[in-house]
């Protein structure tokens, strides 16, 4: 998604704080550990997220069919 347009990329994992109100749309993209998104990018969100702001996820799937 990077290579298709203007996009920051932020590895919440290595960057702890990020004044995200300075975007004009934030997404979240995590694998799916149990059934939900990795909690530090759960926390990330929780902590940093403003208000009013657009908000997409992004998630993968890894597991086999059925």
């Amino acid at each position: 998604m990077a290579g298709e347009g203007e996009v920051e990329l932020v590895d919440v994992t290595a960057r702890q704080s990020v004044r995200l109100e300075e975007y004009d749309c934030i997404g979240f993209a995590s694998g799916i550990y149990f059934g939900a998104f990795h909690s530090g990018v759960l926390a990330f969100a929780r902590q940093y997220l403003p208000q009013g702001k657009p908000v997409f996820f992004v998630y993968t799937y890894g597991g086999a069919k059925g």
